[in-house]
């Protein structure tokens, strides 16, 4: 079956979905309290006060009342990290021990890791080979080890077009190459020569593990100093942490994620020891990737350059995070310093400490604005308070909210309420994340929950019975040919993971609805399909008498009588 990119087996898909537990997953993300049998909290998906986000335990399903969104434990997955589904699929499957290798079909994307993993393997030969020695050199200069660089992969590009002449020699097509953001295309359409020459490369691996692209540092003049590789098919620089796939167990561990801005600053904390470390991929932070470090520890860090530019990115990366229900924290380095140069002078046991003081949010907003006192001085001090109120607002969870309302209130001496009153209201929703869904009618809702709700999952029979046709409205028809398709595929219960997100919410609310259907439920949905065909087509041979011949609307009539008795003889029945 396909899921977004790469093809998964039903079998993976059942024995992953039996294996899940949708409330731990997404408890890791959503504060859940208990709501009769399902649990409930603030949606993630848009802003609210009061709750209206449900997952339900016995379904594995979730469910929004107040944007639409929902689905199962891959779709919230997908939809709140930013995921393709097979993605989806490989973290719950390594989070609950399941090998999926065996079953594995072909993934369109794999042609294209296939030269990646090439290409990286050729530039790191080539850092350790005669070519390399000006790289190495450079790393020994910058007191990086090399186990740091064997670790972190660390390879070199050399001169000239000498990768594109080793992926042909390897049997890879010039196409292949340049999807994958390793070559460039000359303007004569056929001239392709490489991308990255005389850089030393970082690869970037997905949330797997797998190389995607590279991130390029010149050693010389060359403009520019670093070169990343293009968005491709299988690579989103704004989809991706660099170091996640490594992070993640370290993180885990220590409960804490520190984010930094470049791929030295990356290696230098590796090489000190400290593994729980992502870094951007030379853009700004995204939603996406704010989640992502969200899903890694509770304890978020920002530790990006000391100089004023990168504090002004720091606390957009701050409200970026607060924007995501995440409250982090900064670790602001003095003197311009950027992590790499911290350590390297003063020691990992200065950044240790620096580590376990960071600023939080407000105090590290009024660090840039220069103190308190000094606005206080200078007349700025209601303005900075308004913008601290802002600030806090930011943020959609009604905790972090008012945490950070009092600590506004500790170091400005205003009161709570008063800073309270100063914050713009938070929306009650996003309406970019509200999913626009079409109410279908009572019985096209039951006959769609019959289908799904049977006795060993999906109902077979009653599938096969109904129609497209049975359905009047477009969002009911939609779901039911969705149903159809996954059981073609093979799948035995409905998976809202590998649904449009439209299809996923209406299927997860009629999830949250449903009780358990019996049989007797599918002959009573067979029942009214039958008596609706049999009305379809009362009306369709009645619209018709106007325009026939005497001898057509004589069998129109006989053939309306006969659907009046049938109709008379399932009233009486």
């Amino acid at each position: 079956m396909t899921g977004g990119s790469g093809r998964i087996s039903p079998s993976v898909v059942e024995r992953i979905r039996e294996a899940a537990d949708i409330a731990a997953v997404v408890g890791r993300f959503v504060t859940l309290s208990r709501a009769g049998r399902s649990l409930k909290g603030l949606c993630p998906f848009h802003r609210e006060k009061t709750p209206s986000f449900f997952v339900s335990p016995e379904r594995q399903t979730y469910h929004c009342f107040g944007c639409g969104a929902g689905g199962d434990v891959f779709s919230f997955l997908m939809s709140y990290l930013g995921i393709p589904f097979p993605d989806a699929v490989a973290e719950l499957a390594q989070e609950y021990g399941i090998d999926v290798s065996r079953d594995s079909q072909p993934d369109p994307g794999e042609p294209l890791r296939r030269v990646l993993a090439e290409a990286q393997a050729f530039y790191h030969s080539a850092l350790r080979g005669r070519e390399g020695a000006q790289a190495r050199e450079y790393l020994a200069s910058r007191a990086l080890s090399d186990s740091t660089a064997e670790a972190l992969g660390i390879g070199w590009a050399p001169g000239g077009n000498v990768l594109v002449r080793h992926l042909q020699k390897a049997g890879f097509a010039l196409s292949a190459m340049v999807d994958a953001g390793l070559a460039v295309r000359a303007e004569d359409g056929r001239t392709v020569y490489d991308r990255f020459r005389e850089r030393l490369l970082f690869p970037i691996r997905d949330r797997r593990g797998r190389v995607v692209s590279f991130g390029g540092r010149a050693l010389g003049t060359a403009a520019p100093k670093y070169l990343n590789g293009p968005d491709t098919p299988v690579y989103g620089k704004g989809d991706l942490l660099y170091g996640f796939h490594d992070a993640r167990l370290p993180a885990r561990e220590s409960d804490t994620v520190i984010l930094v801005e470049g791929y030295f600053d990356h290696a230098r904390l590796h090489e000190a020891g400290i593994h729980f470390v992502v870094a951007t991929c030379g853009t700004a932070l995204t939603p996406s990737q704010a989640r992502q470090l969200s899903s890694l520890a509770s304890g978020v860090l920002v530790c990006y350059d000391g100089d004023q530019p990168g504090r002004k990115a720091a606390m957009k990366a701050v409200e970026v995070l607060l924007a995501e229900k995440c409250y982090p924290a900064v670790i602001a380095l003095e003197g311009g310093e950027d992590p790499d140069e911290f350590v390297s002078r003063h020691g990992p046991d200065a950044f240790v400490e620096k580590m376990s003081a960071p600023l939080d949010p407000v105090d590290f907003a009024l660090l840039l604005a220069g103190g308190w006192k000094a606005l206080e001085r200078s007349g700025r001090g209601v303005t900075a308070l308004r913008r601290l109120a802002r600030l806090a607002a930011l943020s959609p969870d009604p905790i972090v909210r008012e945490t950070m309302a009092r600590r506004i209130s500790e170091s400005t001496g205003y009161s709570p309420a008063s800073i309270a009153s100063a914050m713009e209201p938070a929306p009650t929703e996003n309406p970019d994340r509200r999913i626009p869904i079409e109410t279908p009618g009572p019985f096209e809702c039951t006959a769609l929950k019959a289908v799904m709700l049977g006795a060993d999952g999906i109902d077979r029979d009653l599938l096969s019975f109904l129609e497209p046709g049975d359905f009047q409205s477009a969002q009911a028809r939609e779901l039911f040919e969705e149903i159809g398709r996954q059981a073609g595929e093979g799948l035995t219960s409905v998976v809202p993971g590998l649904m449009a997100p439209e299809q996923a919410s209406l299927a997860s609310r009629l999830f949250s609805e449903s009780g358990t259907f019996s049989p007797k439920d599918a002959v009573t949905v067979r029942k009214s399909v039958e008596r609706a065909r049999l009305q379809r087509r009362r009306a369709e041979l009645k619209a018709s008498l106007p325009g026939g011949s005497p001898e057509d609307r004589k069998s129109i009539l006989r053939s309306i009588s006969l659907i009046d008795a049938k109709l008379r003889n399932r009233e009486d029945g």
